[in-house]
This record gives C-alpha cells, structure tokens and sequence, in this order.
C-alpha cells in the first residue's frame, strides 16, 4: 500500500510494478488511475502520463500528438532521466499499433526495475497488446469487459468467472508474483 493517508486496495510498488488496467469506457479505469496517482502526490513519488486526452494533471501530462511512435521514445528517455518515476500509458491501442513497440521502451520495460521505473499501462481493449508488455506485467486489474474473448492472451486462472458478476467500478484483482486476488471497488 502507498502511504498511510492514501489506502488502496492492492499493493503498488511505484518505481517498480507493472500494472495493467483493463476495462470498458466507463468502467472505472480512469478513476482508479487517478487514485493510485492522487496516492503518489501525497507521497510526493514522481509520475508522468502519456495521452491524447486532457483527463489528468497538465502538469504531469504528454500529448501523443501525431507520432505516436516519436512520443513514446521521448516519454521513456523522460523516464529514465527522471527516475525513480512511474510512466503511465493512456489508451495502449492507440500509442502501439504495430506488434512491436520501440526499441528504447522494450528496454525500459524489461530493465527498467533496476533503474527505478515502474509502469501503468491502461487499455479499453485487450488485443494488439505487444507481448512484451504482457510478458513483463507483474500486477493486473481488469473491469467489466465486453467482449470476454478477449481474454485468451492472459494466463490468469479462471479469469472469464471473475469477471462475469462485476458491476460498475468493481475491479478483479491479480497479482501474478504472490497470487493475490479478489474482487474490489474503485
């Protein structure tokens, strides 16, 4: 848990964690990014977000703009001048539409522990996500998902039956380093 004036439900490590936040526009992926983000002010950690959209601290904010390749590779080198940091990835379709992401951020991805960066990456679709970064996510949340199908690319034991009953900003939780799981609120 971040701090003890902020309480989340799941344990995150900032400069260090992979999360992975999946759901439906309007399930909650949003808010609860903003809470976890709201937990690392408090603890005055640093954090940047990588978007097109205007949802979060200009402050903290990078436009993709219209490069999203370009953007990505400006926002890694930021993280990695900038760190202990936490990168945020708004919108994953839209920042990787080719299978595979640019050689500084695979780099980051998989060393970037070591040099103190943690990653939260946040998607309203499951597919053409790279394989790096599912291969590399230690920490899951997914909400209620439309399309189940989708699902297939995770190896998270009876996934679909967790995600069946939940209503809006209820999350499952996973984690895949201790197993810890369960069903939370936003």
């Amino acid at each position: 848990m971040i701090g003890s004036t902020c309480i989340l439900p799941f344990p995150f490590s900032y400069n260090y964690d992979r999360l992975f936040i999946a759901g439906a526009s309007g399930s909650g992926k949003t808010y609860l990014t903003k809470k976890i983000l709201r937990c690392l002010d408090k603890k005055h950690y640093k954090y940047a977000v990588l978007t097109m959209g205007k949802e979060y601290s200009p402050a903290h904010t990078f436009d993709v703009g219209y490069d999203p390749v370009k953007a990505v590779e400006q926002f890694c080198m930021y993280g990695v001048e900038h760190a202990p940091i936490t990168l945020v990835f708004e919108d994953l379709p839209t920042l990787f539409f080719t299978p595979k992401p640019p050689k500084i951020f695979q780099m980051l991805l998989v060393r970037g522990r070591h040099l103190g960066v943690g990653f939260i990456f946040i998607t309203h679709s499951t597919t053409r996500i790279p394989t790096i970064i599912l291969s590399n996510t230690n920490k899951y949340v997914f909400f209620k998902i439309l399309d189940t199908r989708q699902l297939a690319v995770f190896s998270i034991p009876e996934l679909e039956k967790h995600l069946l009953p939940l209503k809006q900003y209820q999350f499952y939780y996973y984690d895949r380093d201790t197993g810890q799981n369960g069903i939370f609120k936003a």
